[in-house]
């Protein structure tokens, strides 16, 4: 298998999306990889973080190791928001690699699977997070073209002018020495639907009464140590915070959570600017009381469609 994530991913391994690592494999993460990427287009010529023109990026993944290896691969955003404000923190998928196979990840695997509305601006900068139970072969491809005008209001996409390939090291190992614990959000729901359907990721199934559905999650330590009781957060942006105690987790043990969606949020247009769509964030840990081995996959996005009448 020697394809892209969306194909496979998208196409062909969908039931693995919300595959969970076993506490084994968790405990025996060794590395994390950070690649830049940039992806989208800068249309402002005063804009100096970017010049004007069309960014690509792609990262290619190999196992280099003689077992099979599990990945987390997430995207943490330097832009937007505006430097030095931090980005979020977008999960992408988590997959299995044999001897030998590779994927990349491309601008249109990061919007088709952690942007299912479209970028949340022209152009998005920051890394893609890749953490493996062993060494990996990662290189990251740029590409970058420019946007050509004509004397009125014609704007076309040049040939293109640089291209950059660059072997990206282990930035660290996740685990660390030592036993410790690593509480994340996982979906308890076998099915993915980019769109929050009711009954898959982190949207609930439909109230008996026909209400909203509920957001919900499971909090699982994949570290390989104990996780102290800790508290869980839902973040519905501007409609608010509701946050859900979280008991003690041995390795590989896991607590569902779920509460009400403010039926704000859904009147909102947030997200994909349709009035019945809410969107929002899951976090491990929120108030960082667990001393954990990984500290940056505490967050997951979430999407819940309202039920529509039958």
């Amino acid at each position: 298998m020697n394809c892209i994530l969306r194909a496979c991913v998208i196409g062909l391994l969908i039931p693995i999306l919300t595959q969970s690592l076993t506490a084994q494999e968790a405990s025996e993460r060794k590395n994390q990889y950070a690649a830049k990427v940039v992806c989208g287009t800068q249309p402002d010529p005063k804009n100096l973080q970017f010049v004007q023109g069309v960014y690509a990026s792609v990262v290619n993944i190999l196992n280099t190791e003689d077992v099979r290896q599990s990945l987390d691969i997430s995207v943490a955003l330097t832009h937007p928001p505006v430097p030095p404000a931090p980005g979020e923190n977008v999960e992408i998928t988590t997959l299995e690699l044999e001897p030998g196979e590779a994927v990349a990840l491309d601008c249109m695997d990061i919007e088709a699977l952690g942007f299912p509305f479209g970028l949340p601006d022209d152009y998005i900068d920051g890394f893609a997070v890749i953490a493996s139970t062993g060494h990996l072969g990662v290189q990251a491809v740029y590409t970058a073209a420019p946007l050509m005008k004509d004397g009125c209001c014609k704007t076309w996409l040049g040939p293109v002018a640089s291209i950059d390939v660059e072997q990206i090291p282990p930035a660290m190992a996740p685990s660390g020495p030592g036993h410790t614990p690593d509480l994340l959000p996982e979906s308890p729901e076998l099915e993915a639907d980019p769109l929050g359907a009711p009954g898959t990721g982190y949207c609930g199934p439909v109230s008996p009464d026909g209400g909203p559905p509920s957001a919900v999650a499971e909090i699982v330590n994949k570290g390989n140590s104990a996780a102290s009781a800790s508290v869980a957060q839902f973040d519905f942006g501007a409609f608010g915070q509701t946050q859900v105690p979280v008991p003690t987790l041995e390795p590989g043990e896991r607590q569902p959570i779920s509460v009400e969606i403010p039926a704000q949020c859904f009147g909102s247009g947030r997200g994909d600017g349709r009035n019945n769509t809410c969107p929002f964030d899951v976090i491990a840990d929120v108030n960082s009381e667990v001393d954990e081995s990984l500290e940056t996959n505490n967050t997951r996005r979430g999407h819940c469609l309202r039920a529509q009448p039958g």
